[in-house]
Formats: structure tokens, C-alpha cells, sequence
């Protein structure tokens, strides 16, 4: 909260990017360009505003309400978001536990890894809190794991669909996270399969340029009611910082 006296013709500039007025009928007059403070970077935003004021009994005009902005003033809960990414598995023979589940048979050497937004702004940080994976072949028995990159092509390749997992420590400083849906379950009179985790909190910082994190998916078992072309569904939701 702040004030100006209406009776005055005074006016407030900062860095003379912003002028604050009160004018005849007073009202707070806001014109110019606005530095917006407590994201990751500075945000300059144009306002063109008016605000009434409500005057007190010596003349003092105080601003009642915060102009409207996508700034949230006092505001310390987080933001949720929730990304989702779809792609047809290959699936082109049987899944062999510890096999990856992929859109193609290449490594990431040539085909990058996909990506699920997880941030509004590049090189953001938060938690994953839960997921979601689901696929419309209703018969897939196998769980999944999910590992997890803040880049789309590690430095050393992950393998393809149908091939076996390697993970390399060369990629640790790419490497955010892993978890898994032991089971996938099919509900009563569907036709797909889905795996649920509500209970996670994997710590994310987002790639300097970027808003996505990266992932491969491996079974965790045998699988031998794969279909070509099966749809593969991931969601995240993610608790912003």
C-alpha cells in the first residue's frame, strides 16, 4: 500500500520508465513501463492503468487494490503445471525386461529423447509430484520405469525401442530423476492400461534455454502383448518454485 495527496500535482518516476499520478478526480494514473521484480529474471511489462482511489478524510489518497498484473504480490504458495507427451512405440518384436520403450529403434545419438514441459520459464525449478503413464493397449502387463534427463541428447546415446537399457555415468550431470509404475491396471469395461504415482517429489532444474525435461521408458518386465504402434501417454505435474 502506498499514498499520494490528491491536492498535489506531484508526480513519481523510476528511472523515468514509469510515472504514477493522481489526477483531478483521484484517480492513480499509471503510465509507462514497469519493472517487475522476484522472478528469475527481470520482467518489464508495459501498464497502462487507473486505479481508484479512496480518499481519507485529510485528503490523503490511498490505493485500495494492487493494479491487475500477472505479478502475485505477497503471494508464497507454489504453481502447479501439468505436461503431456504421446508418441507410438515401435514396439516392432517383444519387450525383454530392462528393454527401452521408444518411438524408433535409434539411440539418441540420432533421434533425441522426448520432452514433457514442465516450467513456464526457461531454466526453471520445482518438484514433480505425480505422473501419469497410459496406453490404449489394454493387454500391456509390463510396469515401466521412467528415467528422467534435463537434455534431449545425453552426452553419451541412450539405446532405442526394444533394446536393452545402458545408462552411462558420463550422463550423471544430465540425469534428474527415475521412478516407476510397478503395475498398470485396466479398468473395468476400458480399453486402455494406466500406471498412477501420486506420492513423488523429484527435485527439477530445467536446462538454461528450456522448459522441458527429457525421458526414455524401460519395462520392468517381460512383455509379450506389445502392439506396433501403441499409443504411450506421459504426464507430469509438476509443484513450481
Amino acid at each position: 500500500m502506498f499514498g499520494l495527496r490528491k491536492d498535489t500535482p506531484d508526480t513519481v518516476e523510476d528511472g523515468k520508465r514509469a510515472e504514477v499520478r493522481i489526477n483531478e478526480n483521484a484517480e492513480l494514473i499509471v503510465e509507462g513501463q514497469v519493472s517487475l521484480v522476484g522472478a528469475d529474471a527481470e520482467t518489464v511489462a508495459e501498464v497502462e492503468a487507473v486505479n481508484t482511489l479512496a480518499a481519507t478524510s485529510d485528503g490523503f489518497a490511498v490505493a485500495s487494490y494492487p493494479i491487475a498484473s500477472e505479478v502475485h504480490v505477497g503471494e508464497v504458495a507454489g504453481k502447479m503445471l501439468e505436461g503431456s507427451d504421446t508418441f507410438d512405440a515401435l514396439a516392432a518384436g517383444d519387450y525383454a525386461a530392462n528393454d527401452c520403450i521408444a518411438a524408433d529403434a535409434n539411440d539418441t545419438g540420432t533421434t533425441p529423447l522426448r520432452g514433457v514441459t514442465v516450467a513456464r520459464a526457461n531454466g526453471g525449478t520445482g518438484y514433480l509430484v505425480s505422473a501419469r503413464l497410459t496406453t490404449n493397449n489394454a493387454s500391456w502387463t509390463a510396469g515401466v520405469r521412467v528415467d528422467l534427463y534435463s537434455v534431449a541428447a545425453p552426452t553419451t546415446a541412450l539405446t532405442g525401442d526394444n533394446v536393452a537399457a545402458a545408462p552411462k555415468f558420463a550422463n550423471n550431470a544430465q540425469f534428474v530423476g527415475t521412478f516407476n509404475f510397478d503395475t498398470m491396471s485396466t479398468p473395468t469395461g476400458s480399453d486402455f492400461r494406466r500406471g498412477i504415482r501420486d506420492d513423488l517429489r523429484i527435485p527439477f532444474k530445467c536446462a538454461a534455454a528450456d522448459t522441458k525435461l527429457y525421458y526414455r521408458l524401460v519395462t520392468l518386465a517381460a512383455d509379450a502383448n506389445e502392439a506396433a504402434g501403441q499409443d504411450m501417454v506421459l504426464t507430469l505435474i509438476a509443484d513450481l518454485n
